[in-house]
């Protein structure tokens, strides 16, 4: 993955982390999408 990649990636998990704290953003999808996105994007073992 690329700089441009991971930041994107740190940006929807952090947003997902406030999103938990904050009602009305569905902040545990947004965790829960960024890790998958990150997972399947970088294989590496």
């Amino acid at each position: 993955m690329g700089v441009w990649d991971l930041l994107l990636v740190g940006l929807v998990l952090l947003l997902g982390l406030c999103g938990v704290l904050v009602p009305g953003v569905p902040g545990s999808w947004l965790v829960w999408a960024a890790v998958l996105w990150w997972a399947l994007k970088d294989p590496r073992p």
